[in-house]
């Protein structure tokens, strides 16, 4: 085990004498992103081993760095469909605002009707799942999963209007679950 003092010079000896194999790398990229904010030398760390960029991205993911994961696939030059949450994070935060949009007072001027935004994503079956998961939790949290609400009813209206599957491959499990409550 490494201690936090001597963390930075570390990942450094181990990523130019490639001594990766005697350290947890992982938990040593996890210390250095969450305590010591330094991502380069974590990066440096993971850069001659796609296997470790991966985790390295996943990593990111779990500390909820969308921008930091999206940007290492790339400096990388990952395949994205290897790695389906760097494409769904970025796509829920966006569904996300405009989700948040519509639960706005109605006189508010940032207020978005539900059909509006249904409008915007409608053709992309990526988005309209986030939409859907999105607006689900939102019901089980908000209604208590009760299903004579009428806001299932717009949620069963937005399902059957995008032909929407819960088979299609890029369902996250989470929406899956979600659905087969209804």
């Amino acid at each position: 085990m490494v201690r936090d003092g001597d963390l930075v010079g570390a990942a450094i000896l181990i990523a130019k004498f490639d001594f990766h194999a005697d350290f947890d790398i992982n938990d040593m990229i996890v210390r250095l992103i969450e305590d010591l904010d330094r991502l380069d030398v974590a990066k440096s760390l993971v850069k001659k081993n796609p296997e470790s960029q991966k985790n390295y991205v996943n990593i990111l993911l779990s500390m909820k760095n969308v921008k930091g994961a999206v940007k290492a696939v790339k400096e990388f030059n990952l395949d994205p469909s290897e790695l389906p949450q760097v494409v769904e994070a970025p796509c829920i935060n966006a569904v996300n605002y405009f989700v948040s949009q519509t639960f706005r007072a109605q006189n508010h001027p940032d207020h978005i009707p539900l059909s509006k935004v249904e409008d915007l994503l409608f053709g992309d079956p990526l988005l309209i799942s986030c939409l859907l998961l999105l607006l689900l939790k939102r019901w089980k949290k908000m209604h208590k999963g009760n299903l004579n609400e009428p806001f299932i009813h717009k949620i069963l209206g937005i399902i059957k209007r995008s032909n929407f599957k819960a088979s299609d491959p890029h369902v996250s499990p989470e929406l899956k679950e979600l659905m087969a409550q209804i």
